[in-house]
């Protein structure tokens, strides 16, 4: 049975493929298509339209929670999967995965909070650190072992 560290730093080390890694990338892409496609549909509330009682508004309004719920747990679950992804491929590039992939991500959404014209950049550096780690080879910056 490991330890609790031993599955902690199995998971922090795990190794991805350049191929899954781009894979990875299209199901978060046609993910993020799919929930702003669905967006307006809930932004619009059309759940109310069809009620004409009390209780059929409360079961309208009740599913239209619902559909908000379960809309932000896939945005939360597509984002958290493509971070892990990310920390994944970064791990096999031979960097602290999951330090740079926290820190891609913190870049890129920082303009959300705090917008301006320094932080528009952030976004850029964010994904040339994608980029980086789907176009860079395995085991770039790892040692390799000196030959006598």
């Amino acid at each position: 049975m490991d330890s609790l560290g031993q599955i902690a730093k199995n998971v922090f080390k795990r190794r991805i493929a350049r191929k899954e890694y781009v894979f990875s990338v299209m199901v978060f892409a046609a993910g993020l298509a799919l929930l702003l496609y669905l967006s307006p549909y809930l932004d619009q509330n059309l759940f109310r339209t069809y009620a004409h009682s009390d209780i059929s508004t409360f079961f309208a309004v009740f599913v239209y929670l619902l559909c908000i719920m379960l809309w932000s747990l896939c945005w939360i679950g597509l984002t958290l999967w493509l971070v892990a992804r990310t920390a994944f491929r970064l791990n096999d590039i031979g960097t602290p995965g999951w330090p740079l992939a926290l820190a891609l991500y913190l870049l890129s959404v920082v303009n959300n909070y705090y917008p301006g014209p320094v932080t528009r950049w952030l976004i850029i550096i964010s994904l040339i650190g994608l980029l980086c780690a789907l176009l860079l080879p395995t085991g770039l910056c790892t040692r390799k072992p000196m030959k006598a």
